[in-house]
């Protein structure tokens, strides 16, 4: 021990024993960060092994409320609130169900293409949890798309207890009549109508159907009833002015009375009360001019907002140069809606170098250069026919600005002048565009699109939009018949054209819908690209009225007589086939035939 360990503890009084040193305290907060990361370590832990889950689970319980508020909005027809909540709803939930019919619903209100509607339900169909309600909606939308097929197969998954009720019913009645069952159609119909009488709706059409009713007493009825429910306050009562207002039988007398009945309702609008004036016109012819000149004379002196609705009806009654008198060029080249009409009357009236001068003219106008575009080639069309370059040119200015600028009435208006000069190619471009950019007009420019193809005779362009035609409406006999019939005659996809004849139900047979192609010519022409005469002889004698087939199908008709034999049969139907319009395919069967 040294001497400096002998020493004293100076800070221990003497005398005093040594105490031990006392504790170090506690820290204070070591718990709650133990709690912290025994959390964290927690939460990691359910993440790993059940967090996904739940934040599906969150994020399907916020999909579906936002799409049970959509519905809700839907229900009261305001599609703008609903369409928000909508595209939320599908962000987080796009599968679950109440998601799917919001959806859906959303769809039908805006009219949009049947198809997606089909898509969506189908698939509610499919996983089991389509409620009776969603099979009507999916079934009207499998008949808008010309499949009555599917829709039967729809109607069939509908409880048999619900298929007495009026929707099931009113399917029914429609699935009838698209089968060219009119008898039972209105069975149907009227049997769903008359389980609700007292719903105004169902009571005007009940009315409606009796108004085409060959009995005398049964048509006076509900022409009465028609009238009752015209006068009332609800939407109901201006479908029936409406049914009233195109009534053939109404009188000048009754038409006055109608003109009053619109004018009191609280909802009408200008067109409206402006379809009775066109009624009261056609039962009473003499008072035209007096009252268009009236109608004109109201608004000549207001805006164009107000002279807006009095222009359409004039236009709808094609009285294009009062259209003129009425609206002055000043007003007309300021206004974005009255311009339009005043161009169009310019050109009905074959006013077409005033059209020119006008579109032509240093002013600025409220139209697009592709609408201008159009109107300019098409009155190039009547003032310099020859200058078919210039015409062409401006068709394809009109097309390209069009499409950059996505005004698709600009594009429809150089579709109509490129069919007119015998463009069809711009035609076919200018359709097709549209097809792809408005799914509601797909259908008709797409049809559109094969018809212009067939005038520009390109097996290609036809091929590529008849296997379009029948893959938009799956079912429908005219367009798979019409796609065979042109793999067929054109021989290509020769063996895929066999096996579609064989899905046709009833081809050519008697009530067959207007172009059609006949089953057994579809047959005849397979037997002849597979070289079996004797089996294109046959059928051939099952084809029905081949008279009355079109010219194409009438051509491959006597060509085929002649290569099994019937010479003067095949001849003497050639001669009376114009070639003009033949596809080159068809006119070699028209050449065998002479």
């Amino acid at each position: 021990m040294t001497e400096k360990d002998d020493r004293p503890d100076a800070s221990v009084p003497s005398g005093q024993p040594l105490q031990p040193l006392p504790l170090k305290p506690e820290r204070t907060g070591g718990g709650f960060w133990t709690w912290l990361l025994t959390f964290v370590l927690v939460l990691v832990l359910v993440l790993a092994w059940g967090g996904r889950a739940a934040i599906d689970g969150t994020k399907h319980w916020y999909g579906q409320r936002k799409a049970l508020q959509a519905l809700d909005y839907l229900k009261k027809g305001d599609v703008s609130k609903a369409h928000g909540l909508v595209v939320e709803a599908s962000q987080y939930a796009p599968d679950q169900p109440d998601v799917v019919r919001a959806s859906a619903e959303f769809l039908i209100q805006i009219k949009q293409d049947p198809r997606n509607v089909a898509v969506l339900l189908s698939k509610l169909r499919t996983e089991g949890v389509a409620t009776v309600s969603d099979l009507l909606k999916l079934g009207r939308a499998e008949l808008e798309l010309g499949d009555r097929a599917a829709a039967k197969e729809v109607y069939a998954d509908i409880p048999e207890i619900d298929r007495d009720r009026r929707e099931p019913l009113e399917l029914l009645a429609a699935i009838y009549r698209s089968e060219g069952k009119l008898a039972e159609s209105e069975r149907a119909l009227r049997k769903a109508l008359e389980m609700e009488p007292d719903d105004p709706e169902c009571l005007l059409r009940l009315s409606m159907l009796d108004y085409g009713n060959t009995f005398p007493e049964i048509h006076r009825r509900a022409r009465e009833r028609l009238w009752l429910i015209a006068k009332g306050e609800d939407a109901t009562a201006l479908q029936a002015i409406h049914f009233l207002a195109e009534d053939k039988d109404l009188s000048a007398k009754e038409a006055e009375e109608l003109l009053k009945v619109v004018v009191d309702h609280p909802s009408h609008t200008e067109a409206h009360r402006l379809e009775v004036v066109s009624a009261t016109i056609r039962a009473a012819p003499q008072t035209r001019d007096a009252i268009m000149d009236r109608e004109i004379a109201a608004v000549k002196s207001k805006g164009p907002l107000e002279m807006l609705p009095v222009l359409r009806w004039l236009h709808e009654e094609k009285q294009f140069a009062r259209i003129l008198k009425a609206v002055p060029v000043n007003i007309a080249v300021k206004s974005r809606e009255l311009f339009p009409i005043v161009a169009q009357a310019l050109g009905e009236e074959s006013r077409w170098a005033d059209l020119k001068r006008l579109i032509t003219s240093a002013q600025s106008l409220p139209v697009s250069r592709a609408r201008m575009n159009a109107w300019l080639a098409e009155a190039e069309t009547h003032l310099n026919p020859d200058d078919v370059a210039s015409v062409q040119q401006l068709i394809v200015q009109s097309i390209i600005g069009a499409e950059q600028s996505r005004d698709y009435g600009a594009l429809m208006a150089a579709a109509v002048v490129a069919e007119k000069s015998g463009n069809w190619s711009l035609a076919a471009r200018a359709a097709r565009t549209i097809a792809d950019a408005d799914p509601r007009l797909q259908l008709p420019m797409l049809e559109k699109v094969l018809e212009m193809r067939t005038r520009d005779r390109d097996s290609a362009g036809i091929l590529s939009a008849a296997s379009e035609l029948a893959e938009l409406r799956p079912g429908n006999t005219v367009y798979e018949s019409r796609l065979n019939y042109v793999r067929l005659v054109t021989g290509q996809e020769m063996e895929i054209a066999a096996a579609g004849i064989d899905k046709l139900e009833g081809s050519g047979a008697a009530g067959s819908p207007p172009g059609q192609v006949p089953t057994a010519l579809l047959r005849a022409l397979e037997a002849y690209r597979f070289g079996d005469l004797q089996r294109v002889a046959a059928e051939l004698q099952a084809v029905p009225d081949a008279g009355r087939l079109d010219a194409g199908l009438r051509a491959v008709h006597a060509g085929l007589l002649s290569l099994t034999g019937q010479v003067g049969r095949a001849y003497g139907m050639a001669e009376q086939i114009p070639s003009v319009l033949l596809l080159d395919e068809e006119a070699a069967f028209l050449a065998r035939a002479r």
